[in-house]
Order: structure tokens, then sequence, then C-alpha cells
């Protein structure tokens, strides 16, 4: 479906501008255009439009007499989470508040003055650009940025189910808008059986792999030579010979960082080490490793909670169900 078909809401506090891009608007082909010259005229008509099921792009300025665009996104978010919204201002797009606004998921900037060749330009890089990431959820993937700290790109698109090659593509143009940075290249396992890199790693006992057992020391006894977990020696006596350890360096010597399996009573050095698969539920050694390798990034933005409730469930939802 073309952008041509959606109604355009431009918000702006200046008439003029509001006229000139109307004109502009109706040059390149659209056809359903509507204005409001204050944020509240422009929320509340945000709003009504969103309920009678319309499809819209939005053209906000970022200075308004009683508020600005810092305020009025949040708001719009708060009544459509995906909405498509142009931030057109005087301001460049380096400078923090338009950052800012990028990492709240604000879709473009649009230089004022407005000129009709940057308008259509962008125009069409949006036409482009929903087609190509109508499968990433944009406020999604900026909110587990921001939550993870730093993820790689397979894990990225592996929790926001899209495909690593588009959702490359968008993080590109993020990084552009310096929301966020590539920092480095990271080396995870992924599953030998589906692929996933949603792994965490598991420990077990030596004789019967179980994973109920718990840290000890071990006892030697000198005279006649038992080796045994510290709470075998009761009451200081041996449990072989039944006499009693009492100098240590002279009767017994005690042997750190041992394990004792709970099941089995097996005592280890180090516990085998295993790789269960959270996705397919497939168990693997470390011989069986599939290593892979891809670019790591991090959010530019503060680490703050996200200001929509909605949006910290879905997060929350996806990473209950994942070893991070």
């Amino acid at each position: 479906m073309s952008i041509l078909n959606s109604t355009v809401l431009v918000i702006d506090h200046s008439s003029a501008v509001n006229r000139l891009i109307s004109q502009y608007l109706k040059r390149i082909g659209f056809g359903e255009i509507l204005t409001c010259e204050t944020a509240d005229s422009g929320v509340k008509t945000f709003q009504d439009l969103i309920s009678s099921g319309k499809k819209l792009l939005v053209l906000l300025g970022y200075h308004f007499p009683d508020s600005v665009a810092s305020e009025i996104v949040p708001k719009l978010f708060e009544i459509a989470p995906d909405a498509k919204i142009i931030i057109e201002s005087s301001l460049k797009e380096d400078d923090q508040k338009i950052i800012d606004l990028f990492s709240e998921g604000v879709f473009h900037y649009l230089p004022k003055p407005i000129r009709f060749d940057d308008l259509t330009r962008i125009m069409e890089t949006i036409e482009k650009e929903i087609e190509e990431f109508s499968t990433i959820n944009e406020k999604l993937v900026l909110g587990l940025l921001k939550t993870l700290k730093k993820v790689s790109l397979v894990r990225l698109a592996e929790y926001c189910d899209c495909k690593i090659e588009v959702l490359q593509s968008f993080l590109q143009k993020l990084e552009k808008k310096s929301v966020l940075q590539e920092i480095a290249k990271r080396r995870e396992i992924d599953c030998k059986d589906c692929n996933s890199v949603n792994i965490h790693q598991v420990f077990c006992c030596t004789r019967c792999n179980c994973e109920n057992f718990r840290k000890t020391s071990l006892i030697e006894h000198f005279s006649c030579g038992n080796v045994s977990p510290q709470h075998d020696y009761d009451e200081d006596t041996c449990p072989k010979c039944r006499k009693q350890i009492k100098i240590i360096g002279v009767d017994y010597r005690t042997l750190q960082n041992f394990n004792v399996c709970n099941d089995c009573n097996e005592v280890f050095p180090m516990p085998n080490q295993k790789f269960d698969c959270n996705n397919c539920h497939t168990r693997f050694t470390f011989d069986e490793i599939n290593w892979i390798q891809s670019k790591t990034y991090s959010s530019t933005q503060s680490s703050n909670k996200s200001k929509f409730a909605d949006l910290d469930t879905e997060i929350s939802k996806r990473l209950d169900s994942r070893i991070v």
C-alpha cells in the first residue's frame, strides 16, 4: 500500500509553514492533509484520526508556544506506538534534542526552511523503508538496546523475530542518526541443531550428569589415608578409622575447591560443562559447539525505563524466556 494513501497530519505553530507543507504534499500526490497550530489540538486530532482507523503520517514542528516536540512525541506514541512521525525543525539533525527524539522512535527529520526537494526525497525514503522494515518493531529494538546495554546483531534479530540482513540495514539507519553505535564484534555459541544463540551454560556431576551438587572441601587423614568431604568428619572424627583429627598439617590436611554430588555422592574438582538451547532444548558439549561472530551494538541514549508500560511488558516477555 502506497504512503500516498495515508492521511497526513501537519502540526506546526506557523500557519505559513502549514500552508507551504500542504501545497508541497499535494504536489507529491497526497490527497488528505490536515493541519494544526497548537500542541493540544494536534494531539487531539491525532487521537481522533487513529480512533477512526486512519493510516497516518505526522509532520511535527519542534517549538510551540505551549509545548515542544520532546513533550508531544511521547503523547503521540502513547496513542499509537507505531506512529510514523517526521520532525521538521531548524535544529541540526545531529543536535542532541533531535537525537533524543530519534531514540524515542521518531521516523525522520526534515530541515527548515522546508524545501520541496527535501520533502519529496524524505517521502520516497519513507516509502522504501516502510516496505523494507515492515517486519521490524522500531520501539522494541530501541527498548531492547537500552535494556541490554550491548547486544549482538544475531541475538537482537532473534529477540525481535526478524531477518538479520533487514535488521542490519535498519541499525545502520539508526547509527547514522547517532541513536546507537557499533562497538565490537562478538563471538557467541549457536545451537548445532537450530542455530539459535539463545543458549545457557549448564554444570553437572561428572558421574551422573545431574546439576544437584554443592561445593565442599576434602580432608585427608594421614594415619589411615582416608579422603572424604569435610561434612563426613562428624565432630572431627575420621569416618574410616574413627580417630579424632586434631592438628592440621600433623594429623590431616584440607583440600579446597572440590564438589560433591547430592544424588550419587561423587566427589570431583571440576564439574562437566554442557550447553542447553532455550529454543529447541538440545543439550550439547563444548566439543560440539558452533561459534558465530557478528557485530555488537550499544545504545547511545540513557538507560531510563521505557515511558510506555506496554513496551516494558513486551520487552520483559521476550527476555523472561531467554538467558542473555
